[in-house]
């Protein structure tokens, strides 16, 4: 519910931000669902961190990074111009593992793992982004 609250306040502040802007209620529908899914799945990843398990360490720190490497490359490519901050975002998806980690082979595994979640992530941004497209 926390991030269904984000969605909200950001919408709730583009008036103030742009002058002239508002809200659609389509893209506040899109996001809220977006945030009521994902809520759940990073909250587990969350809780996951703290496991004593490698695996579920592992999981956790390439969800973060992975969904990080992704948003950042797919930035990059629909919006070129805004390149220096998805090379950014990329960045800091390789360095979630690398932080989190608490040892080298949680942080390699947390690397390589990212690989699948950023093919996930990926489809799932050109989903969303097509929803706002869709007539």
């Amino acid at each position: 519910m926390t991030l269904v609250g984000a969605v909200f306040g950001y919408y709730a502040s583009v008036p103030f931000i742009v002058e002239g802007a508002a809200a659609d209620a389509r893209s506040v529908a899109i996001w809220v669902i977006v945030a009521l899914a994902g809520g759940p799945v990073f909250g587990m990843a969350g809780r996951w961190w703290h496991s004593d398990r490698l695996a579920r360490r592992i999981a956790a720190t390439a969800l973060l990074g992975g969904v990080f490497f992704a948003e950042g490359l797919d930035r990059t490519l629909r919006n070129p111009h805004l390149g220096a901050v998805g090379w950014t975002m990329m960045a800091i998806g390789v360095a979630i593992p690398v932080i989190l980690g608490r040892r080298n082979k949680e942080r390699l595994g947390g690397l390589a793992a990212e690989l699948p979640v950023i093919l996930v992530a990926l489809g799932a941004y050109w989903t969303i982004n097509s929803a706002f497209l869709w007539s």
